[in-house]
């Protein structure tokens, strides 16, 4: 799944007060995401009780749960909020090539 900010312009188009979130982008076939029922275009709100608030926050909150937890999630959708529960997955490098950006969480650097 890749996610992307929810900017002014987003948030007011889906309906949100003021930006908050992290919009679904695009997901990966098969992936924890997509089995769980989140679809392209979904806002990430909240993630295992914790609000999302910005999209730099959301790989951070899926780091504190262990590979195959079940998480509850809350997802802004076209018809309203919906709750989904996601088994958190591994996070898997699309080539070995391009690496991607250190995450920092707390101070701390994860670099996969």
């Amino acid at each position: 799944m890749r996610i992307q900010e929810v900017t002014d312009e987003i948030a007011k188009a889906v309906g949100l007060d003021h930006a908050q979130g992290a919009l679904v982008a695009s997901m990966t076939d098969g992936g924890p995401a997509q089995s769980a029922g989140i679809q392209t275009g979904d806002v990430i709100l909240n993630f295992g009780g914790t609000p999302v608030e910005r999209v730099k926050e959301l790989p951070c909150l899926v780091a504190d749960f262990s590979p195959g937890q079940v998480v509850r999630a809350t997802l802004l959708r076209a018809k309203g909020r919906v709750e989904r529960e996601i088994k958190v997955g591994r996070l898997v490098l699309a080539s070995s090539t391009s690496q991607p950006s250190p995450i920092q969480c707390n101070g701390t650097i994860n670099h996969d």
